[in-house]
């Protein structure tokens, strides 16, 4: 009978004594939390270690790729601010284009070479 009170003496310190340090208020918030979850994840001992913050030891590499990463959204956000300029001024150019197009060419560019040559022929006759 001694024995058996030993060990329930003991017991009972280790709980106040987890009860002190808040670890079993953590761990019935983080239980409550899985209970409530409405989708149950597949791992609950992965859910837990996520809700107390232990999902893995960190390892120095992880820090590497977090930068990484947030260095690639800062280049995805310029790149999609730069591709709406880029789209907007498409925009623009299309439209000049189509007035351009309303508009009947008076000059075409085939006499455009043939009045190169003339001048041409003409700076090298004064050159000579």
């Amino acid at each position: 009978m001694a024995h058996y009170k030993a060990a329930d003496s003991k017991r009972e310190q280790f709980r106040r004594y987890l009860e002190k340090s808040g670890v079993l208020d953590t761990l019935t918030k983080v239980l409550v939390a899985l209970y409530e979850e409405p989708e149950k994840p597949n791992s609950a001992l992965d859910f837990l270690k996520h809700h107390l913050g232990a999902a893995t030891p960190e390892n120095p590499e992880i820090e590497l790729l977090r930068l990484e990463l947030a260095e690639m959204k800062e280049k995805y956000e310029a790149i999609v601010e730069e591709n709406k300029k880029l789209k907007t001024k498409k925009k623009v150019f299309s439209k000049l284009t189509v007035e351009r197009k309303k508009i009947p060419l008076l000059y075409k560019p085939q006499h455009l070479w043939e009045d190169m040559d003339y001048c041409i022929a003409d700076v090298c006759a004064v050159q000579s």
